[in-house]
């Protein structure tokens, strides 16, 4: 007994190692492009919306940032059937980053936060999220990442 339960606790770890990981990569990679100085913004939507970079569905479609297929339609109900799917990490990184070129998204915080919550230009219909609490909860990401040495700051939100 003592044997399993010393198995489970090393593949939760492992597991945690793994999410820890892609995390790094997501920062790593949007460190690299005109989003840098909101990379630990962007990785912490990234762990939001993939429960921690473990869902299985996020997992098996390489879309760590739930991003939708545009061409189906009505997708409230069952969002995961309308999940695009990558090949990897990056691509999925790639792709968000097309989508927030092309959505206009602001590269520097103040004005990223505020495209999170209203939409780029006030445009709600663009929003990253409906959840009218997505900010607070991606910035307390931002945190939790920061406490795993991931990201390399605290972000202090007034709201």
């Amino acid at each position: 007994m003592r044997y399993i339960l010393v198995l489970v606790l090393f593949l939760l770890s492992f597991c945690q190692c793994l999410a820890n990981e892609k995390a790094k990569e997501v920062y790593n990679f949007f460190k690299g492009t005109e989003y840098s100085e909101v990379a630990d913004i962007i990785a912490a939507q990234g762990a939001l919306e993939s429960a921690w970079y473990k869902n299985k569905s996020h997992v098996e479609k390489n879309n760590y940032f739930s991003i939708l297929d545009p061409k189906k339609k009505d997708c409230r109900d069952n969002q995961v059937e309308c999940m695009l799917t990558y090949r990897s990490l990056k691509k999925s990184c790639e792709a968000l980053l097309r989508l927030l070129r092309s959505r206009k998204y602001s590269t520097n915080r103040e004005g990223y936060i505020a495209d999170l919550e209203h939409g780029p230009g006030g445009n709600k219909r663009l929003r990253y999220a409906e959840d009218p609490h997505y900010v607070v909860k991606v910035l307390n990401a931002v945190n939790s990442l920061y406490k795993k040495g991931i990201v390399p700051e605290e972000v202090i939100y007034d709201g």
